[in-house]
């Protein structure tokens, strides 16, 4: 294990007395990356705060996905990351933020459907079914043009 003296400190005896020398290796003994900290290489520290046990003994294992063949069926292109070619992953992550504003369209739908159950009551009467509104509804509408304008703005500002 190589050593690296402290800044400072011409006498490396003096150092070596003092125990002021750092490894400049991970303390794994499978290990040649250079110390991030606590005596470990960033991959060995990161595995120890994750699971508090760095498990010295065990290598670090490199990307396995990386080189090899893409696992879509009769597709022989290097991958780029998880075991896919770099347009089958591209197609894969598009369809996924398009299920993501999917979902976030059909909350939304639901969100207004919701809102314009509540603000109109169920009533067979002309008057406005506004709870608390006795203005009586010209035409088909079931507001009156108070509440439908107000509602219609509302709607109008949901909708990007």
């Amino acid at each position: 294990m190589a050593t690296v003296v402290m800044p400072g400190l011409d006498d490396e005896a003096v150092a070596e007395a003092y125990n002021l020398t750092y490894p400049t290796v991970c303390a794994s003994p499978v290990c040649e990356r250079p110390v991030y900290t606590a005596k470990m290489c960033r991959s060995h520290y990161r595995r120890w705060q994750r699971t508090k046990d760095a498990k010295l003994h065990v290598p670090i294992a490199l990307s396995t996905s990386k080189g090899s063949i893409c696992r879509q069926a009769g597709c022989q292109r290097v991958t780029k990351a998880f075991r896919l070619c770099k347009s089958h992953y591209n197609n894969a992550r598009i369809r996924a933020i398009n299920w993501a504003s999917d979902q976030k369209e059909l909350a939304r739908e639901r969100s207004l459907l919701r809102s314009r159950q509540a603000l109109v009551k169920k009533s067979s009467s002309s008057a406005c079914r506004v709870a608390q509104c006795s203005v009586q509804v010209k035409g088909r509408r079931e507001l009156c043009n108070k509440h439908y304008s107000r509602y219609y703005r509302w709607l109008a500002s949901q909708t990007p």
